[in-house]
């Protein structure tokens, strides 16, 4: 039997985490995740040239020049170009995110990056968790002698542990329209475009010990009003049951504004890992922004009876 544990520096969708990342640990994960769910791979393969490079091959071209690599890498995925590979073309992606853009150059430059070496835990004992953003990949395998006529039975298990904090904009599942919005130009993103019934998602919680989610939401400013409404938040789909819900009022500065709002949640919820949906309310007005919302937190402590 081995244990394992991995950490991943951007948090991941479990829901979405491939097999092969459970059985082997890889430096930016989500990058990959994000290349096999786009059409990359109809021009490119990791170690042989297709109708362009292989990644293999991106990676020793960028490996000397880290300080320029995922910007150049980056901005090849949005905007395409040519040139750099004789006559073949890249062609362009407008429709990926600039976060998404970084993630996937992050992955295709680490093949460059030496292997890690393997790490093998005791079966029992603790294991410090000191990182505040990112997920820990916790993996522990067996293979049984066998017997007679019987090979070897292989098992495994995975668990993935994300940090209480959650970035909004780093969600697992959004609605479509739902966008990012960087208020001050700088690092700061919320969520933007939460219109009546548009939702984002975080995938396999469990809230076993969760008293109470603390959100921090934005105002409205000079570019995005908004007019309030409320917030539910649902178990396994968008019309799944209600575990929670609050009332946001409309406000609205000249310079977007942030306060943390909290939201208690009931003692009584079965156990087990279930998707949240965040989904956003107001019939009135179903046309303008309920609010913004840069992080969500998962708060443990002491459950008030009274």
């Amino acid at each position: 039997m081995e244990t394992s544990v991995d950490y991943i520096e951007k948090a991941v969708n479990p829901n979405k985490l491939p097999k092969q990342a459970a059985e082997r640990a890889e430096p930016y994960v989500k990058g990959k995740v994000l290349i096999a769910g786009s059409d990359c791979y109809a021009c490119h393969a990791v170690d042989r040239d297709v109708n362009g490079p292989s990644f293999q091959a991106v990676a020793s071209k960028y490996r000397n020049n880290n300080d320029f690599a995922v910007a150049t890498v980056y901005r090849k995925i949005i905007y395409g170009g040519s040139g750099n590979w004789g006559q073949r073309s890249m062609s362009a992606h407008p429709n990926i995110r600039e976060e998404d853009a970084i993630e996937m150059a992050r992955w295709i430059l680490a093949l460059g990056d030496p292997p890690k070496p393997k790490q093998t835990l005791p079966l029992s004992g603790e294991y410090l968790l000191s990182a505040e953003k990112g997920a820990y990949l916790l993996q522990a395998s067996y293979r049984d002698r066998g017997k007679n006529t019987l090979p070897p039975l292989p098992a495994e298990a995975v668990l993935v542990l994300r940090p209480a904090l959650f970035q909004a904009d780093q969600c697992d599942e959004r609605s479509r329209g739902v966008g990012n919005y960087k208020p001050f130009d700088n690092d700061t993103t919320t969520l933007n475009e939460l219109k009546h019934n548009a939702w984002f998602a975080i995938n396999q919680v469990d809230l076993q010990g969760i008293t109470s989610l603390t959100l921090r939401l934005g105002s409205g400013d000079y570019r995005n009003t908004y007019c309030g409404g409320r917030l539910e938040i649902h178990s396994g789909k968008p019309g799944g049951p209600i575990l929670a819900s609050l009332d946001i009022p409309a406000v609205n500065e000249k310079r977007m504004r942030f306060r943390e709002v909290q939201i208690l949640i009931p003692g009584n919820l079965p156990a087990g890992y279930s998707d949240l949906y965040f989904l956003f309310k107001n019939e009135v007005n179903q046309g303008q922004g309920v609010t913004g919302v840069d992080w969500v937190r998962f708060n443990i402590g002491m459950r008030n009876e009274g």
